[in-house]
């Protein structure tokens, strides 16, 4: 997954599908802050930097 290939911003949902969890999972994610949200209005969105970052960290983990 490149940022190139992104949105600059996505909704939850469609952030949650790419990185293969639930809704519940990817909530749980952001309320522990290891995905960041923006909130547009009253419209959360999670910005693609911050979906790349958790991958990365991520992977990075399981090299360890």
């Amino acid at each position: 997954m490149k940022e190139k290939d992104l949105p600059i911003f996505l909704k939850p949902e469609h952030a949650f599908h790419l990185i293969g969890v639930s809704k519940s999972k990817g909530w749980e994610l952001l309320s522990r802050g290891e995905l960041k949200r923006v909130k547009i209005g009253r419209s959360t969105r999670i910005p693609a930097k911050s979906l790349i970052a958790f991958v990365n960290r991520k992977m990075a983990e399981g090299e360890g």
